[in-house]
């Protein structure tokens, strides 16, 4: 299924890996063509203390200028998931 998230489109259908609580699907940037990682967590499995931390580390991670730590585009939430926009890049074995 395509889904639309401001400039960004990526497809369930191009899972690039997925943990407890939400999934990271292989996406672009409709305006610039560029390749991104969208990492769509879903907010009703998170604990509020989960919740918490998960605002801490998008606010440490959308401060962070490193070529070491991943850069955080954009942040979309909605009522029941919230989307990281990140970097995709290639690895040896082409995941994120």
């Amino acid at each position: 299924m395509l889904k639309r998230i401001g400039n960004y489109q990526y497809s369930t259908g191009d899972l690039l890996g997925h943990g407890s609580y939400g999934f990271v699907y292989r996406g672009i940037n409709t305006k610039t063509n560029e390749p991104v990682a969208v990492k769509a967590i879903d907010l009703t499995k998170l604990r509020p203390v989960d919740k918490y931390y998960l605002e801490k580390e998008v606010e440490l991670q959308s401060k962070i200028d490193s070529p070491h730590v991943v850069k955080l585009y954009e942040r979309f939430v909605r009522s029941f998931t919230h989307s990281l926009l990140l970097p995709s890049f290639k690895s040896t074995t082409d995941t994120i």
